[in-house]
């Protein structure tokens, strides 16, 4: 299958948000898209779920956006969990110390979720698509799922033996396992 070493849900700690100026624009598409659903179902009443960052800063936007008050911020990096708690505008964020697929097979997902798992690290591609595919098979009509993933091609190397794309090719289906294409 070919797994590498995860770093699943990487700590938002470690990531320079600075260098990824695209985050910003993605989030308050996400938050348009959550108003178009709030059309249909009282989206205010939801949870909403997942990584928060040491900021929390997703939380915060989605807050004063939607008005969601019942949220749960995944964190396993030990530093940026302690640092979300002296951070957290708000006691309505429930932070919990653990690896996304923990929260996931122990969370009850009931009664409206919102859940973006907003992955940084290239290296746990097989078990991101598992925990999505786990979560998908635990919400409910109405509920909302995202995944974010690293594509820089990049991430995937280059070999001085090989054509630098069928390398990559090669690499990528390494990390897709059973997600890939059977060719």
């Amino acid at each position: 299958m070919g797994i590498e070493e995860s770093e699943s849900d990487m700590s938002g700690g470690a990531i320079a948000y600075h260098l990824r100026e695209n985050k910003a624009i993605e989030r308050n598409l996400f938050i348009d898209l959550l108003a178009i659903v709030g059309r249909v179902k009282n989206i205010s009443e939801y949870t909403y779920s997942g990584f928060g960052g040491p900021f929390l800063e997703d939380f915060k936007a989605i807050h004063s956006a939607l008005r969601i008050t019942k949220m749960n911020s995944i964190e396993k990096d030990e530093n940026v969990w302690q640092r979300q708690a002296f951070n957290r505008p708000s006691t309505f964020i429930a932070l919990h110390h653990c690896k996304s697929g923990d929260f996931l097979r122990s969370h009850e997902f009931i009664d409206g979720n919102i859940v973006w798992l907003d992955h940084t690290s290239p290296k746990g591609l097989y078990e991101n698509l598992s925990d999505f595919q786990l979560l998908v098979s635990k919400l409910g009509k109405y509920d909302v799922a995202k995944i974010t993933l690293n594509a820089n091609a990049d991430t995937l190397g280059h070999s001085d033996q090989e054509n630098r794309s069928a390398y990559r090719l090669k690499k990528l289906v390494d990390r897709l396992g059973d997600y890939g294409h059977s060719d």
